[in-house]
């Protein structure tokens, strides 16, 4: 769920009522994690990016569209877009204008979160459709047949080339894992709580 979101609205949903479901720390609608690719993005206060949120926004997704595009795949920024006074549960059935979609379908959206000055941007590409959301395609169900093999790499790299950084691949080490595990009891065992707490 995004920060903000009720939780009664997700419990709502009968279809979801045996999903796994967490809180996460920047608002937007709720993620079904099936299916798509995540990724998150943590840079310091120094990053040169952190003028104004859009320029993230628009690194992140530029560098996804030039990848998809190598793969034949257009994918576009929506642009501008009004806002329903209510808007849907789900963050794929919602507009935004740094969303990437794709024959009118969203299929990349982001969200933001800052603290001490640093910014922390995480987001999903669909690649199909889930079993419970079949109503919010991905590109392979809107581009049968291209070839997603080695996309996450591919991603990264160019990710890493737009922010002028170079990055490496690393296990996480013993003691964050411990601290993941104690997260996972004390800040995310409910989703009440899950989100709200600093980690």
């Amino acid at each position: 769920l995004g920060y903000f979101q009720r939780e009664a609205d997700f419990l709502a949903e009968t279809r979801f009522a045996n999903l796994p479901a967490v809180r996460r720390l920047s608002g937007g609608g709720t993620l079904i994690h099936d299916r798509e690719l995540t990724y998150s993005l943590t840079l310091p206060p120094s990053q040169r990016v952190l003028g104004r949120p859009v320029e993230l926004y628009d690194l992140v997704h530029t560098s996804f569209v030039q990848v998809l595009d190598r793969l034949g795949i257009g994918v576009r920024q929506r642009g501008s877009t009004v806002h329903p006074q209510a808007e849907p549960l789900l963050c794929f059935a919602r507009e935004d204008e740094h969303d990437l979609v794709l024959f009118g379908h969203k299929v990349l959206g982001s969200a933001q979160r800052r603290r001490r000055g640093a910014i922390l941007q995480h987001g999903g590409l669909v690649l199909e459709a889930s079993v419970v959301t079949p109503e919010l395609p991905g590109i392979g169900d809107l581009c049968p047949g291209a070839d997603l093999s080695g996309l996450e790499q591919k991603l990264v790299s160019q990710v890493a080339t737009s922010l002028s950084e170079s990055f490496v691949s690393e296990q996480l080490t013993t003691a964050e894992l411990t601290r993941v595990a104690r997260l996972s009891v004390e800040s995310y065992s409910s989703l009440a709580r899950s989100g709200r707490q600093s980690a």
